[in-house]
């Protein structure tokens, strides 16, 4: 898989209403600055939403697609990338829906070791996995 970037971010105070950002892989780079998604529609398959970014996604669909065209497999929603437990980063996710086309998927895996996903009434389907959390490198700062 090649990452495929719908968007990077690294304004300040950025915006977005109704749109949508599709791609595979590294689908939005939410690198830093704060970010607001409100109605947004985000489709990918591995890590396709990550960075060090301030963000709050509000009632949004995020579309896990892994395996839609080809062979079904597991992915990531999330790669967070909060480097020190100090950083005001972090990803929030209110009144979201996941769907998918085929497989599962978990909300997020750590790119950093202070990574921060925050999920508040959410929708999780059954695209979700039952672990659904990866700590990846940094075991232990769960």
């Amino acid at each position: 898989i090649l990452p495929a970037l719908a968007a990077k971010l690294e304004g300040e105070r950025n915006a977005f209403y109704s749109c949508s950002f599709t791609s595979l892989q590294d689908t939005l780079w939410d690198n830093r600055g704060r970010h607001y998604f409100k109605y947004c529609y985000i489709q990918g398959a591995a890590d396709f939403i990550f960075g060090d970014g301030q963000s709050i996604y509000e009632k949004s669909v995020i579309n896990f697609t892994f395996g839609a065209n080809g062979p079904r497999l597991d992915g990531t929603i999330t790669a967070q990338k909060r480097m020190t437990n100090e950083s005001p980063t972090r990803f929030v996710f209110k009144e979201c829906v996941i769907t998918s086309v085929s497989g599962k998927a978990e909300l997020g895996r750590a790119y950093g070791p202070f990574a921060k996903v925050i999920i508040a009434n959410f929708s999780l389907l059954d695209v979700v996995r039952p672990e659904g959390w990866n700590a990846w490198n940094y075991v232990g700062n769960e």
